[in-house]
């Protein structure tokens, strides 16, 4: 059996004008560098959610260059609240640095899907999931500029839903850095975990969902509380996470349609 994988290297919460479609993924970096003891970002959308439940069990990822092949392990592994999931992966050794990998995912029973491949809306091409390797920085942690402090709610109403967000100021984070959203709905206490990247447009981050998909979901009248933690360039949570901060839902604050 012959398979074909797309993948879409895009800002999923940034995708909110075209209708939803039933399935897809997006892979990070997804500026073709990794690091020699890097990691990698998967997030799967809709159907394609199977998949990502399923990697080292069903499915094993293999990162090959030239004559080395390295197996990859699963290091997180979060449930969105709106149609999203996301695995972080990373090399069980070190990659060779100035090589050029490409990503390969097989069946439990060794067979791999062909075509695997990403569209770069910048050549209108299908590519190969590939990177090119650097020496990891000297400095593996990134270190929290100012305390994070609430921006503003944005709530914006399409055809097939809302995109609804609470946004954050991290201070002057790389645009473009990880970070660990732990969001708590103080009604319930129920917890959810996910990695968001800080927008690399505004250097925001923007928690909650667009009109598709997205990792967190808010209710009308429910009030939340959300900490935050780095992500390493290897691949690790930073332990000195940010205090705690609520607030209310965005609904509340600037409206619903119904």
């Amino acid at each position: 059996m012959k398979y074909r994988l797309i993948v879409l290297l895009a800002l999923l919460p940034y995708l909110g004008l075209a209708d939803c479609t039933g399935d897809g993924f997006w892979v990070y970096p997804a500026d073709g560098i990794l690091r020699e003891d890097g990691w990698i970002m998967i997030e799967g959308y809709a159907e394609s959610r199977r998949m990502i439940d399923s990697i080292n069990a069903s499915y094993q990822l293999t990162l090959e260059s030239e004559g080395h092949q390295v197996k990859m392990q699963v290091m997180a592994h979060y449930r969105g609240q709106y149609s999203l999931d996301q695995v972080l992966v990373k090399p069980m050794e070190k990659l060779k640095v100035n090589e050029t990998y490409t990503l390969h995912i097989a069946t439990s029973k060794g067979e791999k899907i062909r075509n695997l491949s990403h569209f770069n809306p910048r050549t209108d091409e299908y590519e190969p999931l590939q990177w090119t390797v650097e020496k990891s920085p000297v400095n593996r942690m990134p270190s929290w500029p100012q305390k994070p402090k609430w921006a503003k709610h944005e709530v914006n109403w399409y055809g097939c839903g809302p995109a609804v967000y609470t946004v954050f100021d991290l201070g002057y984070l790389n645009k473009g850095t990880w970070v660990k959203v732990e969001l708590v709905e103080l009604e319930t206490q129920t917890k959810s975990e996910f990695y968001l990247r800080v927008n690399p447009r505004d250097g925001l981050l923007y928690i909650g969902h667009g009109m598709c998909s997205g990792a967190f979901n808010f209710k009308q009248k429910h009030g939340y509380k959300v900490r935050f933690g780095l992500l390493s360039y290897s691949g690790v949570a930073h332990d000195k996470r940010s205090r705690w901060i609520t607030f209310s839902s965005p609904f509340d604050q600037v409206g619903s349609e119904f």
